[in-house]
């Protein structure tokens, strides 16, 4: 578990933002502009039983018939 935090430049203003990454269960990122308001963090969803076949599919992998478990993280 760690967590690192830095200041970079916002691609909306050009002005200094606070940026940062972390891990606990999984890498994470986040950063704020405190100019403009641009903002972003790390999204944590599943994908559909379409979507996750698909990706699969890229990869040469058999599709599913049903999702997986899909925990509450």
């Amino acid at each position: 578990m760690g967590c690192h935090t830095d200041v970079g430049k916002c691609p909306n203003c050009g002005e200094e933002m606070d940026a940062g990454m972390g891990h606990n269960l999984f890498h994470t990122v986040w950063g704020t502009c405190f100019n403009c308001g641009f903002t972003y963090d790390t999204v944590v969803k599943y994908l559909t039983l379409e979507e996750l076949n698909q990706e699969r599919d890229d990869r040469d992998l058999d599709a599913f018939k049903e999702l997986p478990e899909q925990k509450e993280i």
